[in-house]
């Protein structure tokens, strides 16, 4: 902390310190005083989003208020603050699985890999001129495991993933 003097008041300054814990910045005031208003601005790097700021004062989390789009605010207590950031991946398709040819009896795994925030899959099966939910062996992970028999000869499968993103 230090000591300001403006004409009618003495202010005590203390630190905020802003923190991002990777794939992102964080922006606003240095020093503040207790009950100053004081703006954030958070900002994701390309590909990510904002998955969550917090202030802290050392003993208790500190009241932060959504404003427009990637801009907090928060009043100052007496005291020393840090604010941190954490982001997320936007959804993002690593890798995807890739046909399998085996004998009648063995089993068939399909895996896609994917990234970003709270992942659901869904994977599906082509019949009849129509993607239809399978309920196959981990038809809501990532990998699907298909068992191979003559009947299943030629069939399609993919899967739908969703994140935290769509409702």
């Amino acid at each position: 902390a230090f000591l300001g003097i403006d004409s009618s008041k003495i202010h005590y300054y203390y630190h905020i310190l802003y923190i991002s814990l990777g794939y992102g910045s964080l922006s606003g005031t240095e020093y503040a005083y207790y009950g100053q208003q004081i703006p954030v601005t958070v900002t994701p790097d390309a590909g990510y989003n904002i998955d969550s700021v917090f202030v802290n004062d050392g003993m208790a989390p500190v009241d932060l208020y959504p404003n427009a789009s990637g801009t907090y605010s928060f009043t100052m207590p007496d005291g020393f603050v840090e604010v941190y950031a954490t982001f997320y991946p936007d959804l993002t398709i690593k890798s995807q699985p890739v046909n399998f040819t085996g004998a009648e009896g063995n089993t068939a795994t399909f895996t896609v890999v994917a990234e970003g925030k709270d992942l659901s899959y869904q994977w599906q099966v082509y019949k009849n001129g129509d993607w239809k939910n399978t309920t196959l062996g981990g038809n809501k992970t990532a990998t699907l495991s298909v068992g191979i028999m003559e009947a299943r000869d030629g069939m399609t499968f993919r899967c739908i993933i969703t994140d935290s993103l769509i409702s």
